[in-house]
C-alpha cells in the first residue's frame, strides 16, 4: 500500500460576520489529499471529525484532491483521507 503524505495542505478557513459586534462561530477546514509522491487523489474519502463532540462530517476529494468540509463548529478536529491502495491519513486541525 502507498502511504498518503501532505494529505492536506490547506488550513482552517473562518467565516467572519457582515458587522464588526459579532463573533466567529463557524468555520471551514479544506485542503488537498496527496500521495507520498505529491500526486493528487481524486475522490478519496474524508472524514472531519470533532473530537470535543464526537461529531463527524465524510466530504469526497474532488477531480483535484481538493475537500472543503464548510460550517464546522469551533473546535478540535481529527481530519482522516482514505482510498483503495492506499493507507489512511491523518492530521488534526483547530478551528
Amino acid at each position: 500500500m502507498r502511504q498518503l503524505v501532505s494529505v492536506f495542505c490547506g488550513a482552517a478557513v473562518f467565516f467572519f460576520a457582515l458587522t464588526s459586534h459579532a463573533q466567529v462561530s463557524t468555520g471551514t477546514i479544506s485542503g488537498t489529499v496527496t500521495d507520498s509522491t505529491g500526486a493528487v487523489l481524486p475522490t478519496a474519502e474524508v472524514v472531519v471529525l470533532n473530537e470535543d463532540t464526537g461529531i463527524s462530517r465524510t466530504v469526497q476529494a474532488g477531480g483535484a484532491g481538493r475537500y472543503s468540509a464548510p460550517s464546522l463548529a469551533l473546535g478540535n478536529y481529527r481530519v482522516t483521507a482514505s482510498l483503495a491502495g492506499f493507507q489512511t491519513g491523518v492530521a488534526a486541525e483547530s478551528t
